[in-house]
């Protein structure tokens, strides 16, 4: 059983994760870009991760979702990166999947291609950060 002490400080620590990667960009996410990025979620459990998948479950076709985001400073990648991010954060935390699991449903090539890309965004590779914070074991 854990402490309360070892509660709080993960609570903090998650939370800040979390506000790190809705903010990465300096900005929350509101309207289109939180649409395209929770889409974007969703389609990475069924491999649909492509601008035309993501543009039409949006109801709109590829350059339009490009000239929208772009009307909030932002693009088709950087909103992928977030979802990606924000979904291998929960994966970590919430299941016992291996991390060459994880990296093909995030659409990645291959492991090493997720561990760069996880540790790049928040400091420490997958492994690491569940043995920092996951309370599955």
């Amino acid at each position: 059983m854990r402490n309360r002490e070892f509660d709080q400080s993960l609570h903090i620590d998650i939370e800040s994760l979390q506000k790190y990667s809705n903010t990465r960009l300096g900005r929350e996410l509101y309207g289109l870009p939180r649409s395209t990025v929770i889409a974007l979620k969703h389609g990475m459990t069924s491999g649909l991760v492509e601008i035309k998948d993501i543009s039409a479950a949006l109801d709109m076709g590829v350059r339009t979702l490009q000239r929208r985001l772009a009307l909030y400073d932002r693009t088709f990648s950087e909103m992928r990166d977030l979802a990606r991010f924000s979904l291998a954060v929960e994966l970590l935390l919430n299941t016992k999947d291996r991390m060459e699991s994880i990296s093909t449903s995030l659409g990645f090539t291959d492991r090493t291609s997720f561990t760069n890309n996880f540790r790049r965004q928040s400091g420490l590779p997958p492994t690491q950060f569940r043995k920092k914070y996951c309370s599955i074991r």
